[in-house]
């Protein structure tokens, strides 16, 4: 984006866009550069399209995450394409789902076509090991990241520990935390309600 380029942002709508080509081209880097996927991509896109872009703020990010872990596929695919399609609609939908997901694609056909000659070399063995642990990282980032801004009270810090306890320990499914999650709220902005009437 030039220095002439105003960032697009819901609020202003008359902003320039940016082109197909370079909405591409800032999804393809994140693809680039996003090693483990899904919730490990979180941290870049954030970077991009909050911090660096400002195309939606760190609340709507939240909740397109949100939903987009409610759908089927990838989490980062789908919340990209969700973004991609407020920027620019169909097209910008478009450009950032084939932009995130062109490089991984090019390698997995790169790596089918030669893993079973280097899968048992320990240089990559190793290698393999170091960018897991790197990924849990990353994973761990953007869960700090988020937590600052989806857990602003005792109930919403109930909700998240409750919902870890779910997953981690009774290994419930995610859908079913999050419609537990969606009732809860619901039950508790009733109840608020009511004490105020």
């Amino acid at each position: 984006m030039s220095r002439s380029e105003k960032p697009y942002t819901a609020e202003n709508e008359k902003t320039v866009k940016p082109s197909f080509f370079r909405l591409f081209m800032i999804f393809f880097k994140i693809g680039c550069v996003s090693f483990g996927g899904g919730f490990a991509m979180m941290p870049f896109i954030m970077r991009e399209v909050v911090t660096k872009y400002k195309w939606v703020t760190s609340e709507e990010i939240v909740d397109i995450f949100s939903v987009s872990q409610s759908m089927p596929g990838s989490v980062a695919v789908n919340s990209i394409g969700i973004i991609g399609y407020r920027i620019y609609g169909i097209k910008g939908a478009a450009a950032g789902t084939l932009g995130v997901v062109f490089p991984a694609f090019a390698v997995i056909m790169l790596i089918s076509a030669f893993f079973s000659g280097f899968k048992d070399i320990v240089y990559v063995q190793k290698a393999f090991c170091a960018v897991r642990a790197a990924v849990t990282a990353l994973i761990l980032y953007a869960a700090v990241k988020l937590a600052k801004d989806t857990i602003p009270d005792r109930f919403t810090f109930a909700i998240a520990l409750l919902s870890f306890i779910a997953l981690y320990a009774f290994k419930l499914s995610a859908i079913t935390v999050i419609i537990a999650a969606i009732v809860a709220g619901i039950v508790c902005y009733f109840v608020k309600r009511g004490k105020h009437e």
